[in-house]
């Protein structure tokens, strides 16, 4: 019976990582989500204050919302105010 007990809880803490592991990633993807969408959001900001109907163009905001990479996302938002000059 001992082995048995031993045995159930092995699979529960093996089900148990599973789920902290699955858990963890899903939290660093929901992160990244939202620091990509408040680079998105900044950017259209920049661009809005220079360009006001090129920011509110749906073209415009749909070409930024495809652009998931936060590397990119961040080249963008750091490149654009010495662009509007």
């Amino acid at each position: 019976m001992a082995a048995q007990n031993v045995e159930v809880d092995r699979s529960k803490l093996k089900v148990d990582l599973v789920f902290q592991i699955l858990y963890q990633g899903l939290l660093t993807e929901t992160q990244l989500e939202g620091e990509a969408r408040g680079l998105q959001k900044s950017i259209l900001s920049i661009l809005n204050v220079r360009f006001p109907i090129l920011a509110a163009a749906s073209q415009t905001q749909q070409a930024i919302a495809s652009i998931q990479d936060i590397a990119k996302l961040e080249m963008l938002q750091q490149a654009l105010p010495s662009c509007l000059r």
